[in-house]
């Protein structure tokens, strides 16, 4: 029997949460980034009056999130780090 081992680029769904200053373009840039990173959408909510969105992304690599989180903080509409978390999604 194999014995356990650890896999710090696991495969999830994830949870991600942007915080923003309201500016064009952003949900087109999110769209192009996780296009790039191959990172598919699954949901995304922004609701009126709240400055962050939300998005849940289908399964994908951990390095491939934390990829798309590090270049949204990058832009400058970006207010702080983008907060990522895995998830468990039904089929």
């Amino acid at each position: 029997k194999p014995a356990m081992q650890f896999e710090p680029d696991y495969e999830s769904a994830f949870y991600l949460r942007c915080n923003y200053k309201d500016a064009l373009g952003i949900t087109r840039t999110l769209g192009e980034i996780c296009e790039k990173q191959k990172v598919s959408i699954f949901s995304m909510l922004q609701a009126k009056g709240v400055d962050s969105f939300v998005v849940l992304v289908e399964n994908c690599k951990s390095s491939a999130i934390t990829k798309v989180a590090k270049e949204l903080s990058e832009k400058d509409w970006c207010v702080g780090e983008p907060f990522v978390m895995p998830v468990v999604m039904d089929e």
